[in-house]
């Protein structure tokens, strides 16, 4: 890859199919290269890292239960999921219904790469991934029974994988104002999926996160009205409270709040609408929770920042998150209220 070891923690680069391999082999994960993804097997999923531009160039981590689950355990399933989502950072767990009228259950995990990343970022988030995306499918066997997500002979196992290294992995979302709607996904991810070409790299000072350079982020993009704590910044958006936490992973949380005051008998619906948002690639979350009789909408990114950021991705993180979170919230508080709390600038 042409980065010194003592540089990998400095060098930043826009990385490849090629440097995910190199990464994935750094940590010892035994993995099968695809042409624009790796594929890694493990005993109950199999776990895929490729590159979408949709919302925004990132890196994802997405993780599928080898065995479909009946339908007859959607109840269970649904209550598994919303624990998840409700308790853990990442990765968001979600459902889709099969052909066959079965369910399908992934785990998903992104990191923004528009302002390129060091091996040892790349490195860090395949590695965490694994590690809780393998927790995620043990406490989904644990909470379901083992032999619900077990089963599956070698033969079969290979079969499908063979199937995953080549079928599409989700459906983007089309959303007004998207800025990558009319991208022709491999078009704009050519930088990223060219194996054959060396990563292009660039110096920028990696340095550790604080509210402070928070708050300085947020400031150049003209939020100035802003309560710092120690391990939390809060602001308000509309009619929107968002915070950002630094917890001791070390990882770094924005959470977006909307009371919508829709009432508690429409949370199945509710958690629908929320499942189909995190079933599509998004860099963010939506779970919705009970306040007083009420539902109140959450949407959440996070991702870890242990080897810290340059401006530069700092920037792309606060500003991608920042205007993510509202968009989720403008999109599914139409879906489930029809009407929603956030004003753009040109409306």
């Amino acid at each position: 890859m042409g980065i010194a070891a003592e540089d990998r923690g400095k060098i930043l680069m826009f990385p490849t199919i090629a440097t995910l391999a190199e990464a994935a082999t750094e940590v010892g994960l035994n993995f099968i290269e695809g042409a624009d993804r790796l594929l890694l097997p493990w005993d109950l999923h199999r776990q895929l890292f490729t590159f979408t531009a949709h919302p925004r160039p990132a890196l994802v981590s997405f993780a599928q239960v080898r065995r479909d689950i009946s339908m007859g355990l959607l109840r269970d399933v649904s209550e598994f999921i919303d624990n998840w989502n409700s308790e853990r950072i990442n990765p968001t767990a979600s459902f889709r219904v099969t052909d066959e009228g079965d369910l399908s259950v992934a785990f998903s995990a992104f990191m923004p790469v528009g302002a390129g990343l060091s091996f040892e970022q790349l490195t860090d988030f395949i590695y965490r991934s694994c590690d809780v995306t393998d927790m995620a499918v043990n406490a989904l066997a644990d909470h379901l029974g083992p032999d619900v997500v077990s089963g599956l002979n070698d033969f079969a196992r290979t079969y499908e994988d063979d199937k995953a290294l080549r079928a599409p992995l989700f459906r983007p979302r089309n959303l007004d104002g998207d800025p990558g709607r009319e991208m022709d996904e491999h078009t704009a991810l050519n930088l990223f999926l060219d194996s054959s070409e060396q990563p292009a790299m660039f110096a920028d000072e990696l340095s550790p996160i604080t509210i402070d350079r928070i708050a300085d982020t947020w400031a150049t993009r003209g939020i100035t009205n802003m309560e710092k704590h120690e391990d939390f910044i809060v602001t308000g958006i509309n009619n929107i409270l968002m915070a950002v936490f630094i917890d001791n992973g070390p990882s770094l949380l924005m959470r977006g709040h909307w009371d919508c005051f829709v009432p508690e008998a429409d949370l199945l619906k509710a958690f629908l609408i929320a499942n189909d948002w995190n079933n599509a690639p998004s860099l963010t979350r939506a779970l919705w929770v009970t306040e007083e009789q009420a539902l109140q909408l959450r949407v959440e990114a996070a991702l870890p920042i242990t080897h810290g950021m340059s401006s530069e991705q700092l920037d792309e993180v606060i500003t991608t998150y920042t205007q993510e979170i509202l968009r989720a919230i403008d999109s599914l508080s139409m879906d489930i209220s029809g009407h929603s709390p956030v004003h753009w600038p040109d409306q």
